[in-house]
């Protein structure tokens, strides 16, 4: 709409007057959303011109040919159900939106959010009018919940974060770097940039650790390895801002490629704010699951493995045929008297020591696990006969034969050791049961030392 100079501040075109078809045409062909008008067969009579922004066709590549030339072939049914229910039930277009998987001219696809305004009650025109709206970055979004809630690794989860990311800032990559160590990050997941020589060097990411306002470098000004492998991608522009930060996790900062040189724009801005916001979703949650994780295989007053963890390693190295394999029961001597003279807390204090001490002594592939109370218990690995179970045993109990500090006083404790062979055949729990069963014979023999089952 122009304004007479002649007379400020009036139209040229008087209120609820038309305005002309080239001024329609003009915002169809400006809009961010392409317009298509197809017939109900599914032959395109019309493009807008803004349809080769967003979908990389000219209007005349695609006017008179079928929708089914650019329908990933899965989605073709869905579109000609939805046209037939369009026909027969929605004629008023009162339908939601339905998302579409479409061919781009190189072979390549998009997702785009596709809503349609029948226009049968025109005469003699007889077609659905379509805008499509780009769709990529919230089909991303929806794979990075998917994969989150999967509790696929952190890496895969920001990978996916990161297409989304870009997708909705019509930028060409986006990176979350995290684990920061105070000088740099000791992890970045992406795409679209040269994320191996962001994981090596420092660069305005670093300096926007905790800053939650988007800078902009243009890529000239990064550190030069960076500078030039992002020349060679066509990128002219990095935004960084930092992730809100969280106490579970280290801080982390989201960047941004652009081919497009400048700073955010408002509507950026507001789209980064976001984006950050799930980058903190994704490594908070990471981190808990982790965490809870850990606990859940994991004896909270030593940290060793626990019971069910123990087993189910054992089970599952046995299950895949590992040979030499064994398992040590150790049971500690004289422990009770230390819970009754000192206290439990001054126990759980022992506990945690002999934990240590058993920890160090063990060889490399050795696991130690508590099963409760004073009872520890080893999965051991090459252990092929009774001579080398003998000798890990005798390990095992060194650990523990130096006086232990209690409350000021120096207190010796002892320890009996029962250890089983893996035989053809066994299972998990019919081998910790022979371990208890050489345990048990030590521990009738007066404890104090070790025994080996036949």
């Amino acid at each position: 709409m122009t304004v007479d100079p002649g007379l400020p501040g009036q139209p040229s075109v008087p209120p609820g007057a038309d305005l002309p078809t080239e001024a329609f045409r003009m915002i169809v062909d400006a809009t961010a959303y392409a317009f298509v008008v197809i017939d109900p067969n599914g032959t395109v009579r019309y493009a807008g011109g803004s349809l080769e922004r967003a979908l990389g066709w000219k209007p005349a590549e695609v006017v008179g040919r079928s929708m089914v030339e650019f329908l990933v072939p899965d989605q073709i049914d869905r579109a000609f159900a939805a046209i037939a229910e369009m026909e027969t039930i929605d004629r008023s277009g009162l339908g939601v939106p339905m998302v579409f998987e479409l061919y781009r001219p190189d072979g390549s696809t998009s997702w785009f959010e596709i809503g349609a305004t029948p226009l049968f009650e025109i005469p003699g025109l007889d077609a659905i009018a379509l805008r499509l709206r780009p769709w990529n970055g919230s089909y991303h979004l929806d794979r990075f919940i998917d994969v989150m809630l999967a509790d696929e690794p952190v890496d895969v989860v920001l990978g996916v974060l990161s297409h989304a990311v870009a997708a909705l800032l019509e930028a060409e990559g986006a990176v979350v770097h995290y684990a920061f160590d105070g000088e740099r990050f000791a992890a970045a997941s992406g795409s679209g940039a040269p994320v191996a020589e962001l994981r090596d060097h420092a660069g305005p990411w670093t300096g926007s650790v905790g800053i939650d306002e988007p800078r902009f470098t243009a890529v000239s000004e990064l550190p030069g390895p960076v500078a030039r492998a992002a020349s060679a991608l066509g990128l002219q522009a990095c935004w960084t801002v930092g992730v809100p930060s969280s106490d579970s996790v280290a801080p982390a900062v989201l960047s941004v490629w652009r081919v497009r040189p400048g700073p955010p724009l408002i509507g950026h801005r507001q789209v980064l704010t976001r984006a950050t916001r799930y980058a903190q979703l994704a490594l908070v949650r990471t981190a808990e699951h982790q965490r809870l994780r850990h606990l859940a295989g994991h004896d909270a007053l030593t940290g060793v493995a626990n019971r069910t963890q123990f087993r189910d390693r054992l089970a599952h190295d046995l299950a895949i045929g590992e040979r030499d394999l064994a398992v040590a029961f150790c049971d500690l001597d004289n422990f009770k008297p230390i819970n009754d003279t000192y206290g439990h807390r001054v126990g759980d204090e022992v506990l945690v020591a002999v934990a240590d001490r058993l920890r160090v002594c063990l060889r490399t592939g050795d696991e130690l696990a508590r099963m409760g109370g004073d009872e520890f218990t080893v999965l051991l690995r090459s252990v092929p006969d009774a001579e080398t179970a003998n000798h890990v045993a005798d390990r095992l109990l060194a650990a523990v034969r130096e006086p232990f500090e209690v409350a000021g006083d120096s207190v010796r404790l002892g320890m009996s050791v029962g250890i089983a062979l893996t035989k053809p055949g066994m299972t998990a729990d019919a081998l910790v049961a022979a371990a208890d069963e050489a345990l048990y014979r030590v521990k009738r023999a007066g404890g104090g030392g070790a025994a080996v089952s036949a």
